[in-house]
């Protein structure tokens, strides 16, 4: 080898070593502003939640010339309650990390990172579960790039134990986060395999059985916790199993949120596949859920007042901020459907801020200004109760035929009031509030003429003390209110009103 090639190579290693200690400075520098970017966004959360407090500190971090170890700490809960533990890391130096370039990994990064929680007493029991597969609880490994992005990937151990005629099975579960250096933009991807439970309760020692199979999680944000961002979260379990005596499969939920000068506007799904009981089929539901205009900051302030001092004219002014954006809430659709029928409602809730000095003193004034609009809808199938009530009638004994004769008599006196259409079996509803008008099933009133007919009905109470003990139709028939036959008109004379 040439002089001139040994100068060359001499001059490269000094490069890379110099370049070795200064990422290393800037990668000390990465873990210290992320650290405090984090705790910043956890003590948001200390003030609405104080008795759950989480907290990250570098409690060591010994820099070298090519890697570096650090041990952080973190705390859980508040005061006396307060627990911590411990997770090591071994950083590598970048640009070219040695043990990654033995794996194959040949991208220049800023640092790689392996990880490992640290046994303590809080957390002993844990460990002790899965040091008999030889493992540790979690391990990480982390790269840092040079464009203030990190990775992580997460690796929690499997659990397999069995005492005392109870066992717990936990499949090996993986993680991974992709994250900017600041906390406000990530996103997670994991799964869960399989969850299975075995335990004896009880001095009849009842044997409880439980698995849950393929948990998976997925969620990205961008701008998390400032005022305009969005996030998205995707979760699904493929089933989970009660003993033989319950089956749900295939749930899902999916949401986004978007944030637009601090105010949210949320929109959630929920789906489930089919849920059976025993030998009930209950079927499948869905349902969609609108949040619009939602000061969630508001809401913060109130939690967070209402922790310190019950001062109500702070609370007011805070409840103004919540409901100056008009907020709505929506229940888009919920749907249940089964073999004998479906049940199917919507609802919709706008809310405004009132000034109590301008509206009337009652409650039905204070509704009129609080909720300027509102929408109800429901399709009920009476078949669908009458499935449901035989299959209760089995476990229970109570009497199938008289808890559905008291719903009959009941929504014949709410038919005749005009609070429910009775149609092809179903009992439907179709509610609007516009500015205090009503229009309740076709049928236009004022909000104090619905105040009213809601009052009436609450003397229906007496239906319910009817029923109880009842075990066919022939004993709800002998309570004084009911006379075979009876018509709609009958019914709403007859019954016991207040």
């Amino acid at each position: 080898m040439g002089k001139k090639s040994i100068v060359a190579l001499a001059v490269v290693a000094a490069g890379y070593l110099g370049t070795t200690w200064f990422l290393g400075e800037k990668t000390e520098e990465a873990y210290r502003q992320t650290i405090g970017e984090v705790n910043q966004q956890l003590a948001s959360f200390a003030s609405i939640t104080p008795e759950i407090q989480f907290s990250v500190e570098i409690k060591e971090y010994n820099r070298g010339f090519f890697s570096s170890d650090a041990v952080f700490e973190i705390g859980v809960g508040n005061g006396n309650d307060k627990s911590s533990f411990e997770y090591k890391e071994h950083i590598e130096h970048g640009p070219l990390p040695f043990e990654g370039v033995m794996r194959g990994e040949l991208m220049p990064v800023l640092a790689r990172a392996q990880g490992q929680l640290v046994e303590n007493e809080s957390i002993k029991e844990w460990f002790d579960l899965v040091a008999k597969q030889g493992n540790i609880p979690v391990n990480t490994v982390t790269y840092i790039g040079f464009n203030t992005k990190g990775r992580t990937e997460i690796n929690f151990s499997p659990i397999d134990v069995e005492e005392n005629f109870s066992s717990v099975k936990l499949s090996p579960a993986h993680f991974t986060i992709n994250y900017d250096l600041l906390a406000r933009d990530f996103n997670i991807d994991g799964a869960l395999p399989s969850f299975v439970m075995n335990e004896v309760k009880g001095d009849d020692e009842t044997k409880v059985n439980m698995t849950i199979e393929n948990i998976k999680l997925t969620t990205a944000a961008v701008g998390y916790g400032l005022p305009n961002g969005h996030n998205v979260t995707d979760f699904q379990i493929d089933k989970i199993q009660l003993d033989n005596t319950a089956v749900l499969t295939n749930l899902t939920v999916d949401s986004t949120e978007k944030v637009i000068d601090g105010i949210s506007n949320i929109v959630a799904n929920y789906n489930i596949e089919h849920v059976k009981f025993k030998e009930y089929d209950v079927g499948s539901m869905k349902a969609g859920i609108r949040i619009s205009r939602f000061n969630r900051a508001a809401v913060d302030k109130l939690q967070r007042l209402y922790m310190r001092s019950a001062d109500n004219a702070a609370a007011m002014n805070i409840v103004g901020e919540l409901l100056t954006p008009k907020p709505e809430f929506s229940l888009d659709n919920f749907h249940w459907k089964n073999n004998s029928g479906e049940i199917n409602s919507s609802l919709s809730v706008q809310f405004s801020m009132i000034d109590l000095a301008k509206v009337e003193s009652s409650i039905v004034g204070i509704v009129m200004g609080l909720v300027p609009h509102a929408s109800y809808k429901m399709e009920f199938s009476r078949d669908m109760l009458a499935d449901l009530l035989a299959f209760a009638e089995k476990e229970t004994g109570e009497s199938a035929e008289a808890q559905l004769a008291m719903f009959d008599v009941f929504t014949a006196i709410l038919s005749e009031e005009k609070l429910v259409t009775l149609k092809d079996n179903k009992v439907l509803v179709d509610f609007t509030l516009d500015n205090g008008k009503v229009t309740l099933n076709g049928v236009e009133m004022t909000l104090q003429e619905l105040a009213d007919k809601l009052q009436r009905m609450a003397g229906l109470s007496q239906l319910d003390q009817a029923a109880e003990g009842a075990e066919t139709v022939e004993d709800f028939e002998d309570w004084e209110g009911y006379d075979e036959p009876m018509t709609e008109t009958e019914a709403i004379e007859q019954a016991p009103l207040q």
